[in-house]
């Protein structure tokens, strides 16, 4: 059964997940197929070209012997680029490509991109191979008034960079079964887009993705709430509310947790949150800071009303 867990967390935790790479996985229980999305996803996407320039020297020297590696990067940071210069390789699969495209139904994630890039973006975010170099740019294909854009992702919003990444893992490495670990997936985001993230994230679990993130958004949290809340509404209700079949999830497809820092500052302490089918996740963290901001703000507020005669 395809499950998201969510973890929300009092401070900000780095370096905390696993990195999902094959022999990692296997060792600590995960899917085979199983992809990690770090918070500095859309910043790496920035330097994409010069990060591979040396991947384009040796293929020129070598003419395609040599295999295709990205300069060595640290930790995460190389896991990441590593997966998508396997991403992009994967374009050359006649197989891979006809998946991505939107519109013809041979994608299992289709529901989710038809969120993402419909809905979300305005326009598709892919592959692109300029003058047939065989490290390719990423790039964002709009329209506007009738004109078709193709924008590299270097010069793309900062919501198209934050997503890009999502877009091309949804497109050419993820499969039903596997696993996505993404952190902060509200990141640079408005705020109604992260609801249609949310919303993409419950359609890769009805596709049987199990879906692993770390949020400090209460809109995310709420979101998915929302999601599990109309799997119990009237049809009737939730059909007008813009919920079909492919945005349900029932309690026990949803595990989340809070990550609370200890007292004495060494790491965190894990809360798993009851999840209670007529409210969904509760959001107690979320709302003693927003009860700390309004306090705060009475406070600030009311000696005034007091001096303007108003108390």
């Amino acid at each position: 059964m395809a499950k998201i867990e969510l973890q929300y967390e009092e401070e900000v935790l780095t370096g905390k997940l696993p990195i999902v790479r094959f022999p990692v996985t296997k060792a600590i229980g995960l899917p085979n197929f199983s992809y990690y999305l770090p918070a500095a996803r859309s910043g790496v996407l920035q330097g994409w070209r010069a990060l591979t320039a040396e991947a384009v020297r040796r293929v020129s020297r070598w003419a395609g012997i040599e295999e295709i590696r990205v300069p060595a990067l640290p930790g995460l940071i190389g896991e990441f680029l590593e997966e998508l210069i396997h991403a992009s390789e994967g374009l050359a699969s006649e197989g891979l490509r006809r998946r991505s495209r939107v519109g013809e139904g041979a994608s299992p994630f289709q529901s989710a991109l038809e969120v993402l890039e419909g809905d979300l973006l305005k326009g598709t975010v892919d592959f692109s191979y300029p003058d047939g170099v065989p490290v390719p740019e990423i790039v964002y294909r709009t329209r506007v008034k009738r004109k078709k854009l193709e924008i590299p992702i270097q010069r793309a919003s900062s919501t198209v960079g934050e997503l890009a990444p999502l877009v091309l893992w949804i497109k050419y490495l993820l499969r039903p079964g596997g696993m996505l670990v993404i952190e902060e997936p509200e990141a640079h985001l408005h705020p109604e887009n992260q609801r249609r993230v949310a919303r993409a994230l419950v359609r890769l679990v009805r596709a049987g993705v199990t879906v692993l993130c770390t949020t400090h958004s209460p809109l995310i949290l709420h979101q998915v709430s929302n999601h599990i809340l109309a799997s119990r509404a009237d049809p009737a209700r939730r059909k007008e509310l813009g919920f079909t079949e492919k945005d349900l999830l029932r309690e026990e497809e949803v595990g989340a947790y809070l990550f609370r820092m200890r007292e004495d500052g060494r790491g965190s302490e894990i809360q798993p949150l009851r999840i209670e089918p007529d409210f969904g996740i509760p959001e107690d963290e979320f709302v003693r800071v927003s009860e700390a901001i309004g306090e705060e703000t009475y406070r600030l507020t009311g000696p005034l009303t007091v001096e303007l005669g108003e108390g």
